[in-house]
């Protein structure tokens, strides 16, 4: 999942490692509810600083949206738990949702410049 980004220092790699961690873990508790996992925003596009969050979009289908928000963002919380330093930002979108929205100015961003995780 390089980025360019990620082309820095060696120790800015623990962002990735959490990225690995969350979406490892995301995918064992959702399975194949989970649609779509993309790292979108500074991490994606190779503009990051320090310490900027990691933006993620899940997109899930055949649960209902709160319940994989609980789900997602709990995972994410642990995460950070374990991971000093990195915050990730999680958004989730049921599939309803991502296709219902898919012109408007956040899903084509995410589009233009996210990397499938």
């Amino acid at each position: 999942m390089r980025t360019k980004a990620a082309d820095g220092p060696a120790a800015d790699d623990a962002w990735e490692r959490a990225v690995t961690e969350f979406a490892g873990k995301a995918r064992a508790e959702l399975g194949e509810r989970l649609v779509r996992l993309v790292l979108y925003g500074s991490r994606a596009r190779g503009d990051a600083v320090e310490d900027s969050d990691v933006d993620l979009l899940a997109v899930v289908d055949g649960i209902d949206g709160d319940d994989a928000r609980r789900v997602l963002w709990r995972l994410a919380v642990e995460t950070e738990l374990r991971r000093p330093g990195v915050l990730l930002a999680v958004v989730v979108m049921t599939a309803a949702e991502w296709e219902a929205e898919r012109d408007f100015s956040f899903p084509r961003a995410v589009r233009r410049e996210g990397v499938a995780v």
